[in-house]
């Protein structure tokens, strides 16, 4: 008795899963709607802008007086050596005149953003006589240390001389955020006649 009302119920189960099945039957040709799963946008992180380092200059353009009319002022390219930098600016009088070079003229390095770098320079014990004879040149000397990468801090020195602007665009490694610490000071300039001497030299009479 019990086994014949256990195969009435495996038949109505068997007769409701067919029912089911017939009812979510798709008809032939009709298309099958899907759900679609859009995938996470992820999030990209705005990279800060770098500046572009102007070219290292491999060569430099000797001082002429074409086109000058009371000095003319050539850069040298940068001189490295552990650590420091020089630049030798090389002075000419191009008139008919003796000149008087100034003890301290306002010498300055340009940020990016054409803003001066903020420290002063400090002036040392010049060489020799600051008067120049026509056609006679004298070297404004410039000592920094260097910050390790050419796109920190200035790139453009500029010296002001006789109410004019000369300047010169370069790898000059000097300022920004990762200069050394000189007290304030943005690095060491002193006039020369001969710079394979330190500031104060004076030729023998």
């Amino acid at each position: 008795m019990r086994v014949g009302a256990l195969a009435v119920v495996v038949a109505i189960a068997m007769a409701s899963l067919s029912a089911c099945a017939e009812r979510t039957a798709v008809p032939e040709g009709m298309a099958v709607p899907t759900r679609s799963v859009t995938p996470p946008v992820e999030s990209v992180e705005e990279q800060p802008e770098v500046s572009e380092a102007p070219p290292l200059r491999e060569s430099s353009e000797p001082v002429t007086c074409e086109g000058a009319n009371t000095a003319a002022v050539s850069f040298s390219t940068v001189d490295a050596a552990l650590g420091h930098r020089y630049l030798f600016l090389t002075v000419r009088n191009c008139s008919a005149e003796p000149i008087s070079l100034p003890a301290e003229p306002l010498f300055e390095g340009i940020e990016e953003d054409g803003t001066a770098h903020p420290d002063s320079w400090e002036w040392l014990e010049r060489q020799g006589s600051l008067t120049l004879a026509p056609g006679d040149d004298k070297i404004l000397i410039a000592h920094w240390l260097s910050n390790g990468r050419c796109e920190r801090g200035v790139n453009e020195m500029r010296l002001h001389l006789f109410g004019q602007t000369f300047s010169e665009r370069d790898c000059y490694q000097f300022g920004g955020g990762m200069a050394p610490d000189r007290d304030g000071a943005a690095g060491d300039l002193y006039w020369a006649d001969d710079p394979s001497h330190g500031p104060g030299w004076q030729p023998d009479d």
